[in-house]
């Protein structure tokens, strides 16, 4: 019997392992196909960094510091999480050094071991046929598709491969007291941390969530307790990598406007039909046949279930845009990009599926049903025109049309490619990793470049039409030569003319024109480097946005006036201060009252001044500011009779 039993799941075994190759292999044939791959707008990010790192290894350095070619110099392995850098090298090295056939070769293994995984925990729960079932669904889902093709976030797709083995574990322990269970969620968790240190804090708060029900349904507090811990030994486990990436980078700038942008209406998340309109397949889609599987769990399942069901329900309502509002009062919120946790949502709805074994098969078969169902519309990310263009085509034809070949040919130093972003990452990769490699002020993957704020900089100026700024700014970063598309441009009759005399009145000549983009290049030596010197300078928060109208106003590098020595500030003209800081207010009055005095003229805006922590009045040199509220167009004044 036992004989007969083992010969079964051998057969399936091998039939499954046989199905889920033939099924990756067809995803690598279409997509090869497909005469927009390699598609995602952060995809070529990621490969220009396994690129780079193949090319350090085979050179003999292991393990690369620094980057010279992205957004002047960044620290390549710092806030970039390393697992996938060395996943996709390991992939580029199977494709032969090619960096297109290495991204095929990680779609493969993406399909296939995600697949992989799902049979081994069929084979667990001892439903092998839903498991394979499942392991050929998992990479079809549609968030997973739009991570994979839409949002080219390659990471988040490694991440996913991980991820039920992850949720395998903690219910192992939880519901089966397996203690050598821990260990591997630790070991589990940590390589998702390493994948992206970002989704693996969102794993983390949504299997909190999965806790918070099975502590209240299932009486496990005390399990539960040990299942946070090893998840925090899991961060502690990846030792000084992750230290070192969470000081500065993402970390230390606002990214409370971008966490905005992850909310969506509810009708948006489960509406199959939104996504056969234009544009719709590339968006965040938990999915109405996921939602439906859900709320069926959540009714018809026992506790052992139904608790996946409903932290699922609950990561899909916070998701919505009423929600926002809520959770950014909430400590570190900045960084609940919401409509990223789907995936993981996803994960829990198709696990305790897998769990449900008691589910009458008629009922089974509908979710299977409804499941694939809601999968085929995404498959046109895979699919697109399948004209079969070779990519290296593609991609010479880009960069002549962008007219970055050219500019490269006549670049000495670095490039600025002034597009706000609409080639995505395929811009710097065309100039850092096609052809003969030159350097950028920009790049992608904006937390790892220290001068993240000079770029955003320059496309504010771009936007306001500061050109004088944009060309001595691109100067005081390297570029002796800026590439312009002329559609980020206002529309205004003289434009292009005041383009053109902000250009030479810093040293520029406009070289090609070809009606898209404008090529701009300064005569420099073959070696340079750029000092600077400003009449005034602009310290606080909203100062900066002064020097866009006034490039010769240099932005102060620290909001607190107490950061600036009497000597460094004495050798300027002018001072203006708006939104800055202090720690010691006497010291403070005191040091601009010195700077009055030997003749600098010092401008202060009233609204920008700081409230003082102990009296809560913005108060300063003797100065009370106060807030006028208007109504109706009438301030609202309090006087003696009311």
């Amino acid at each position: 019997m036992k004989s007969k039993k083992l010969l079964i799941n051998l057969l399936i075994t091998f039939l499954s392992a046989a199905l889920f190759l033939a099924v990756s292999y067809l995803v690598v044939y279409f997509t090869r196909q497909n005469g927009y791959y390699p598609s995602g707008t952060d995809t070529m990010c990621h490969l220009y960094k396994g690129d780079l790192l193949y090319r350090e290894i085979l050179s003999g350095n292991l393990y690369p510091l620094f980057d010279r070619l992205w957004y002047n110099g960044v620290e390549m392995m710092r806030y970039w999480a390393p697992l996938p850098v060395y996943a996709i090298a390991l992939c580029i090295g199977l494709g032969g050094g090619s960096v297109t056939e290495g991204y095929l070769w990680f779609l493969f293994l993406i399909c296939l071991f995600g697949a992989l995984v799902w049979l081994r925990l069929g084979f667990y729960y001892r439903r092998p046929l839903f498991g394979c079932f499942l392991g050929l669904l998992w990479f079809f889902m549609p968030n997973n598709l739009y991570a994979m093709y839409g949002e080219g976030n390659l990471p988040r797709s490694l991440c996913m491969v991980f991820l039920p083995l992850f949720v395998h574990y903690v219910h192992s322990y939880l519901d089966q007291d397996r203690v050598q269970s821990l260990p591997k969620l630790i070991l589990v968790f940590s390589l998702m941390a390493l994948c992206h240190m970002g989704y693996a804090g969102m794993i983390a708060l949504s299997v909190l969530i999965w806790l918070l029900f099975e502590g209240l349904l299932n009486h496990r507090m005390r399990k539960c307790f040990h299942v946070f811990v090893c998840m925090l030994l899991g961060f502690l486990w990846t030792g000084l990598w992750a230290y070192a990436s969470l000081q500065g980078g993402i970390t230390s700038t606002d990214s409370s406007q971008v966490m905005q942008g992850f909310f969506q209406p509810l009708l948006l998340s489960v509406n199959p039909f939104y996504r056969l309109t234009p544009g719709g397949i590339t968006s965040f889609y938990f999915g109405l046949a996921a939602f439906l599987v859900a709320l069926f769990g959540l009714f018809f399942s026992h506790r052992r279930e139904m608790t996946g069901f409903a932290a699922s329900l609950v990561i899909l309502i916070c998701t919505t845009s009423s929600m926002y509002p809520v959770l950014v009062l909430l400590p570190g919120s900045q960084y609940l990009w919401m409509l990223r946790f789907i995936s993981i949502a996803l994960c829990l709805i198709l696990f305790h599926l897998l769990l449900w074994n008691t589910l009458k098969k008629g009922f089974l078969a509908v979710c299977c049903v409804l499941l694939v169902l809601d999968c085929i519309p995404s498959l046109q990310l895979i699919l697109n025109d399948q004209s079969g263009l070779p990519v290296e085509q593609r991609l010479q034809e880009t960069s002549d049309e962008t007219l970055i070949t050219y500019a490269k040919t006549i670049t000495i130093q670095r490039i600025a490619l002034i597009d706000e972003s609409t080639l995505g990452s395929m811009a710097p990769f065309l100039i850092s990793d096609h052809g003969e490699a030159k350097a950028t002020s920009f790049g992608a993957g904006f937390q790892s470049a220290v001068t993240a704020p000079n770029i955003v900089r320059l496309n504010e100026a771009v936007d306001l039409e500061c050109y004088p700024y944009l060309f001595d700014r691109c100067l005081e970063l390297g570029n002796d030569t800026v590439l312009i598309k002329t559609a980020v441009l206002k529309a205004n009759a003289d434009g292009l003319e005041r383009l053109d005399q902000a250009a030479e009145s810093v040293g520029y000549q406009l070289m090609r024109d070809n009606g898209g983009y404008r090529v701009y290049h300064i005569q420099t030596p073959e070696q340079f480097g750029v000092k600077t010197k400003y009449d005034s300078i602009g310290i606080g928060k909203a100062a900066g946005a002064l020097a866009l109208y006034f490039p010769n106003m240099e932005e102060g590098s620290s909001d607190s006036l107490d950061d600036y020595s009497f000597d460094e500030l004495s050798a300027y003209k002018l001072i203006y201060l708006d939104g800055f800081q202090y720690s010691d207010r006497e010291r403070a009055e005191q040091l601009v009252k010195n700077l009055s005095e030997r003749g600098i003229r010092i401008i202060i805006e009233a609204s920008g001044i700081p409230l003082d922590r102990h009296t809560g009045i913005r108060s300063f040199l003797g100065v009370t500011t106060s807030w006028i509220r208007f109504k109706n167009g009438y301030p609202d004044l309090y006087t003696t009779e009311g």
